[in-house]
């Protein structure tokens, strides 16, 4: 199976005839060939990293200077964000780098290379499980405040370390299951323009379990907002 990287994303060609010509797309396409430039994309990675650890240093010192069981939750549901987010951008943006530093290389000699399977499974299931953990994470944060805001007496009570941790848990849980299925080959995770990430395919024909992974993704983060 030829695979050809369109304006947008890959499109799987099955049969020669219904392709366009190879000498075609390489003569008015030189953008197929020709890796994007992501100087900014590297800026805004390492910004948010700094950023997390920064906002982590500030937690860390909060916490060692308040000390206030009343603080607590919202501390380690804010610090579980930050982890979780700053995971994010260091370790996908490490395998982004990976894959554009290879399709510099190839294209020294003129060739799309896909990323090989197994690393764009595990690519695509870093995508999900770090895009889902800070949401999920927000929104348990927004409704931490809410009950601190709205029942002030009732907090300390209903909102307790023991419940945080397993808020945490579950989230994680929830996030990691989702991520994992393609892993289990349920559903897959796909090459996205321009070859350098991988994330659960939205475009082309998509089989019932890979539609309803992405819509399953889709509909948890905008639970996720609209309960925030």
């Amino acid at each position: 199976m030829d695979n050809l990287f369109t304006t947008s994303f890959p499109v799987s060609c099955q049969n020669s005839r219904d392709c366009p010509d190879n000498q075609t797309v390489n003569s008015t396409s030189p953008a197929l060939l020709n890796p994007p430039a992501f100087g900014m994309s590297y800026f805004t990675m390492t910004l948010g990293a700094l950023s997390n650890l920064t906002a982590l240093a500030i937690l860390a010192h909060s916490y060692a200077r308040l000390r206030r069981r009343a603080k607590a939750p919202f501390l380690l549901l804010a610090s579980a964000l930050l982890v979780s987010d700053l995971a994010g951008h260091v370790i996908t943006g490490a395998l982004a780098l990976h894959l554009h530093l290879g399709r510099v290389k190839h294209h020294r000699v003129a060739l799309i290379v896909e990323p090989p399977k197994v690393y764009c499974k595990l690519f695509g299931g870093c995508m999900v499980f770090f895009g889902l953990c800070p949401l999920l994470l927000g929104s348990a944060m927004a409704v931490e405040r809410c009950i601190g805001i709205t029942q002030p007496l009732l907090h300390p009570t209903i909102v307790t370390m023991t419940r945080v941790r397993l808020t945490v848990l579950l989230i994680t849980f929830t996030a990691l299951i989702l991520a994992g299925l393609p892993l289990l080959n349920v559903g897959s995770y796909k090459p996205q323009f321009p070859g350098t990430w991988c994330f659960l395919p939205v475009n082309s024909l998509l089989s019932i379990t890979d539609a309803n992974l992405a819509l399953a993704f889709s509909t948890l983060g905008l639970v996720t907002l609209t309960v925030s």
